[in-house]
């Protein structure tokens, strides 16, 4: 029989010191005699005590010992992850990891009861992706509640009735950059950690500008600089290769060849599954040199940028802010990170690049999703098409 109860220890005076937590002691699936805090009161205890004999008894007769009350995500967590390790490659595995830890953090889940379908749900919508990627989101949270279920650590859970496409809405139309937007927005990333951190000292001053005068310990604006040339470098990668958030993730600098220029994107980490080598931009190359020349003791396993986080899109709007291009239009046309990979098919379309060509560097299955989705006419180039034709009137 199990027990709770308050240890007691002699002081150095000779008289006794009764703890203020109550523990409890029981015999685990094994039959090994365990004890640890049982909570601050009595009633606490004798709760914790009932479900540790449950657990007990139901891992004994081979049955699910947790339940979507009592399993903490971020332990199962860890534990599918370490399963998953004999079975897919590390960045298949960080890809799952990523999905996951972004909807704990964003639901603010502690135990599986609380990923509950709606609160899922608002998470994934929160996502500047499209429908078919805020599908994956959910299905890597769900593999690893039905694992858990399978390994005998949940009898159910609260995604089970949850169907692929349930979870997305009506896509967001987004829009592409024009060049000077482009340019703004390069400049405006480059100095953005700087910015965003001596605004912090001015922020009830109404000059706008007055942050420019701050002064910051010398270590510290050199670690700002660093990371300003981070984000300088992830928005000109995605502006002159077209990958995608998750992609640039993945990339580590095993994967390029800066003494050809090429990019080697891996079949484990692209969206179509297909391996692909890209051509990188005399300008891109020339940023991945200088950024490999601060990184010198990176090694060939290690991400080129890491540290892409939920924090990086507000990072990207706050740069948006800051060069002054409008988050949306009046249109209801949306500019977020997925428009920099428009930006770049709008771009190949812009300079002539035959549909073919283009398809095979956004890796497309097939034209009709370039031609559909990724390249946008403004009205400029619509008037330049129209009066360049020769004109038929008298």
């Amino acid at each position: 029989m199990g027990m709770v109860f308050r240890p007691k220890r002699k002081k150095k005076d000779g008289s006794t010191a009764t703890a203020s937590r109550w523990y409890i002691q029981f015999r685990d699936h094994s039959g090994k005699q365990v004890r640890r805090v049982g909570g601050t009161t009595k009633a606490q205890a004798q709760e914790a005590l009932a479900e540790a004999e449950r657990q007990a008894v139901a891992r004994r007769n081979g049955l699910p010992a947790g339940t979507p009350a009592t399993l903490r995500c971020r332990k199962l967590l860890e534990q599918f992850l370490k399963a998953k390790a004999a079975e897919v490659e590390d960045t298949q595995l960080d890809i799952l990891k990523v999905r996951i830890e972004f909807i704990l953090d964003t639901t603010r889940a502690v135990v599986v009861s609380d990923l509950s379908p709606s609160k899922v749900r608002a998470a994934v919508q929160t996502l500047e992706v499209g429908g078919n990627t805020r599908n994956k989101y959910v299905g890597a949270l769900k593999g690893m509640l039905n694992w858990a279920v399978k390994e005998g650590l949940l009898a159910e859970h609260p995604l089970k009735h949850v169907k692929n496409g349930s979870t997305t809405e009506s896509e967001t139309k987004r829009r592409p950059l024009t060049i000077d937007e482009c340019r703004r927005l390069l400049r405006a990333g480059k100095v953005g950690p700087l910015r965003r951190a001596k605004k912090m000292r001015v922020s009830k001053c109404l000059d706008p500008e007055a942050w420019k005068a701050v002064e910051l310990k010398p270590e510290v604006e050199t670690r700002l600089t660093l990371e300003g040339q981070r984000l300088h470098l992830l928005y000109l990668l995605m502006l002159d290769t077209g990958l995608r958030t998750n992609e640039a993730r993945c990339i580590r600098w095993a994967d390029l060849d800066l003494e050809v220029g090429e990019l080697f994107c891996r079949e484990s980490w692209t969206k179509n599954g297909e391996a692909a080598t890209l051509p990188l931009s005399p300008t891109l190359h020339e940023a991945l040199l200088a950024w490999r020349d601060m990184n010198p003791g990176a090694k060939p396993a290690e991400r080129v940028i890491p540290k892409i986080t939920r924090r990086t899109l507000h990072q990207f709007d706050d740069d948006l802010g800051a060069a002054g291009i409008e988050k949306v239009n009046p249109r209801g046309e949306v500019v977020c990170m997925h428009s920099l990979r428009h930006t770049f098919a709008t771009r190949l379309v812009a300079a002539g690049v035959d549909i073919k060509t283009a398809q095979v560097l956004l890796r497309h299955r097939s034209p009709e999703i370039t031609l559909k989705i990724y390249t946008h006419t403004d009205d400029q180039r619509k008037r330049r098409a129209v009066e360049g034709m020769e004109q038929v009137g008298e």
